[in-house]
């Protein structure tokens, strides 16, 4: 992971440099972002894949940037993953949204719906998302949490399957299923900005890292700029 450690920090100066380090787009998009109307004691932690950091067209790092009771962790990163685990301690509940073989429904996880609750994502392709739930011993001992949603993704695309939501989307129905009910508007408002943020994207310059797909919430798209191609494809 110390190679990877190097990549990420090598990622975190060039996104400095050319781009805004919370909404990660070029032309900054911050002041159009807004908090999620959910309850002060719910909190979403979000788990990102290395490879994922820094790319413009994804999607849940606007909620991160939106909301400071979010916040964006970075697989891979030094201390990150340590920092999740020290975030998670206070809750009593806490899930994971992560739709395994072992994952509950959202009324079987939730059946009490007691606060404060902690929700972990994992940001991530399918295969790159199973490794991380797999490797992390504090992601393998919450309950995880599987969706059955037939809703058609708003997340920009060239085409769009039911069921096949992205992040946000996923977060959105999570909670909008515990009671949280205006979350789910609220975070495809922010799937659109994104959209929108990201027309005028040169074809070149997306990549598809869709992977396998089977039932996960999250399938994307975008930008390579920080990280080549050719090196990209050269890393676990």
């Amino acid at each position: 992971m110390e190679r990877v450690a190097r990549i990420v920090e090598d990622k975190e100066r060039r996104l400095a440099a050319r781009r805004c380090v919370r909404c990660w787009h070029p032309a900054c998009i911050c002041s159009n972002l807004r908090p999620l109307p959910i309850a002060s004691e719910v909190r979403v932690f979000v788990l990102c894949h290395w490879r994922e950091f820094g790319n413009a067209g994804d999607d849940a790092k606007l909620l991160c940037a939106a909301d400071d009771r979010s916040e964006l962790f970075v697989y891979g990163r030094r201390g990150d993953c340590e920092r999740l685990v020290e975030a998670l301690e206070p809750f009593e509940h806490a899930v994971l949204l992560f739709p395994d073989a072992k994952a509950l429904s959202v009324a079987e996880a939730s059946g009490s719906r007691k606060r404060p609750l902690a929700v972990v994502v994992v940001d991530a392709p399918w295969t790159l998302a199973r490794k991380m739930a797999k490797r992390l011993d504090a992601l393998r001992e919450i309950p995880h949490v599987k969706l059955d949603t037939d809703l058609v993704s708003a997340y920009a695309r060239a085409q769009s399957q039911p069921g096949r939501v992205c992040t946000l989307e996923a977060i959105g129905l999570f909670l909008s299923a515990v009671g949280e009910t205006q979350a789910l508007d609220a975070c495809r408002h922010l799937v659109h900005l994104n959209n929108t943020a990201l027309k005028g994207v040169p074809s070149s310059e997306l990549y598809d890292v869709r992977g396998d797909h089977k039932g996960h919430p999250a399938w994307y798209f975008g930008e390579t700029l920080l990280i080549s191609r050719r090196r990209l494809n050269s890393l676990n």
